[in-house]
């Protein structure tokens, strides 16, 4: 599951925080929070993104990610 909301920077722009989170069957669970910029020409796409994911075993893994998408 995913909760976001846009928030329109000018008429170009949109920035979109966000918060997840994944339940597996099994028992493990991922949670994250992360902020998005796109553009409404869908030229440029940044995404930035950090979450704990934990295995059903208990070890946890902490991530940070850095996503950038444009067209060619």
């Amino acid at each position: 599951t995913e909760l976001g909301y846009g928030f329109r920077l000018d008429s170009l722009a949109l920035i979109t925080p966000y918060s997840e989170i994944s339940l597996a069957d099994g028992g493990s669970s991922t949670i994250g929070i992360g902020l998005r910029y796109s553009t409404s020409a869908d030229d440029l796409h940044l995404d930035l993104k950090a979450g704990r994911r934990q295995s059903a075993s208990g070890n946890t893994d902490h991530r940070v990610g850095l996503q950038l998408r444009t067209s060619l």
